[in-house]
Order: structure tokens, then C-alpha cells, then sequence
């Protein structure tokens, strides 16, 4: 890493805008999907509480209808916007990330292999998004007849979300789906626990600087991003069998 500071500075920066675009993105479209749910759950609420059955029909139906095909259009919406710009950002770093592990894809080939293999991973996660969506809108009706409920499909989700996360990320190593049972797992078991050590020794440096000013806390993210872009760098190495 040494040798390319300028690289690991290039994915420092597309991180860093990443994390920006996504924010905006949030903002934008997230919110307005967030209000649409609770705009129709306020709706179904009543007709849980006379006993209606077939509520999913429902949603299709009357004033229900125009709700949840809007809903519909911005959950879509967000997905295109979000792959558009991971597979642009993401993708421009993990090649940085992979010339500094000295990998000898050329970048319109690396960005071309990173936006087909993140069509399957967005199918995966825009899934286990509905199933949240679905789930979550499911338990805020419950909490408004049993305010006590818990709420058991949280822990099942955010377990589905890591497994996926730590699919896609051991996938980026070689770019193909069906490459994946290739990889030598008993080698990047090791590395996965170093990820995961390394993740949480940062999640809880940052954690402390939750309550400060903006501007600290972004620094302070900033400051730790080089970790990732070790973590990316070695990933690769090991997964293609490429001496550190």
C-alpha cells in the first residue's frame, strides 16, 4: 500500500462521496417511502380492527391503490438510484482497491464484472428490503393493539443483511457469482475475523463521537476509512491467491 497512496487516497474519496450519495439519497427518496408506509398503515389500521381479511387485495383497491403504487415507485426508484451509484463509486474504488493488491483487471472490464454481479446482490437485498419493509409495517400494526409486542423479525433481518453483506464483499475478490465456492474459505476465515475485529474496534471508536458536532464526527469517519481500504486490499490478495 506504500507504493500507491495515491490509490488508497482515490478510495478514501470515493468512499467518503459514496456515504454522501447515499445520505442524499436517503433524504430524497427515503423519507418519502418512509411517509407513504405510515400513510398506508394509518389506513389499514382500522380495517384490522374491524376484522377485514384479505388486507394485501386491499392495497390494490380504493384509496389504498394510488398509496401503494406510488410506494411501489419509489421503492424502485431508490434501488435503480442506489445501484447506479454504488456500481460508479463502489465500483471505481474496489479497482483502485484491487491495483493496490496488484490484481490485473483493467478498469472497464472491473466496472463492467462489478455491474453484473451486483444485479444479482440488488435482487438479493431489494428482497430482504421488502421483507423488511413488509415486516416492520406488519409489527407497527401490532403495536397498535398489543403495545408491548416484540418485535422477533428485526434480529432474523439484520442477520439476512450481514450474511449477505459478507457474500457480496468475499464475491468482489473475483467479480463472478459462480467463482464464489472457489474461494478458500479455510484462508479468508482468518482475514473474515480480522474484518470483524477491525470493524468493531472502529464502530466503537466512532460510536463514542455519536453526540458530537457534525463536523467532528465526519472527521473523525474520515480518519478511519484507510482501515476499509486495508481490509478490501487484503481480502483480495487472499482470495486470489496473492502473496501479501
Amino acid at each position: 500500500m506504500k507504493k500507491n497512496p495515491v490509490f488508497v487516497l482515490a478510495v478514501v474519496g470515493l468512499d467518503l462521496l459514496f456515504v454522501i450519495f447515499c445520505t442524499f439519497i436517503y433524504s430524497l427518496v427515503g423519507n418519502q417511502i418512509a411517509a407513504h408506509a405510515v400513510l398506508i398503515a394509518n389506513q389499514v389500521s382500522p380495517m384490522l380492527a374491524q376484522g377485514q381479511t384479505g388486507l394485501l387485495a386491499k392495497l390494490f383497491q380504493g384509496s389504498l391503490q394510488p398509496l401503494t403504487v406510488k410506494l411501489l415507485v419509489l421503492v424502485g426508484l431508490f434501488f435503480v438510484l442506489l445501484y447506479v451509484g454504488y456500481v460508479v463509486l463502489q465500483g471505481l474504488a474496489w479497482w483502485f482497491s484491487s491495483q493496490v493488491a496488484q490484481s490485473a483487471h483493467s478498469l472497464r472490464k472491473y466496472v463492467v464484472l462489478f455491474a453484473k454481479l451486483n444485479v444479482l446482490w440488488l435482487v438479493l437485498f431489494a428482497f430482504i428490503k421488502l421483507l423488511d419493509v413488509f415486516l416492520g409495517l406488519r409489527y407497527q400494526l401490532i403495536r397498535k393493539f398489543a403495545p408491548s409486542a416484540l418485535n422477533v423479525s428485526a434480529p432474523i433481518i439484520t442477520v439476512l443483511f450481514v450474511a449477505l453483506g459478507i457474500v457480496v464483499f468475499l464475491s468482489y475478490g473475483r467479480l463472478r457469482a459462480r467463482e464464489f465456492l472457489k474461494i478458500p474459505f479455510l484462508q479468508g476465515s482468518g482475514l473474515l475475523a480480522m474484518c470483524v475485529i477491525l470493524f468493531l474496534v472502529v464502530w466503537a471508536i466512532v460510536d463514542l463521537f455519536s453526540t458530537a458536532r457534525f463536523e467532528l464526527r465526519l472527521l473523525v469517519q474520515i480518519l478511519f476509512l484507510p482501515i476499509f481500504v486495508l481490509i478490501r486490499v487484503y481480502m483480495i490478495r487472499v482470495v486470489n491467491h496473492v502473496r501479501a
